[in-house]
């Protein structure tokens, strides 16, 4: 598997992590009391804060992403090789 790819997977890890986090926290706050669920939470009245936590991991992680892809030398070969393939399973799913 090239760089690339395992730098894509594990992004996709993350992201996906940090959604299903997220749901579990909105979970709890429909099962358990309001005043415990604002205790758990910690929002602090604010609505837009499971977005926000996405947004900050989803950020972290591109960074990261970005600087490791940076340092490692086979960079743009990986790339060209992940493009050549997605464009080839696409093509042979339009066929």
């Amino acid at each position: 598997m090239n760089t690339f790819l395992k730098v894509v997977i594990v992004w996709s890890f993350i992201q996906s992590f940090s959604m299903m986090y997220e749901i579990f926290e909105w979970f709890l706050s429909t099962v358990m009391s309001d005043y415990d669920a604002n205790n758990y939470n910690g929002q602090q009245g604010d609505l837009w804060d499971s977005q926000k936590d996405m947004v900050m991991a989803m950020f972290g992680s591109t960074i990261m992403a970005i600087i490791y892809l940076i340092k490692k030398k086979n960079t743009v070969k990986d790339i060209k090789w992940l493009i050549f393939h997605v464009n080839y399973l696409f093509r042979s799913k339009l066929q």
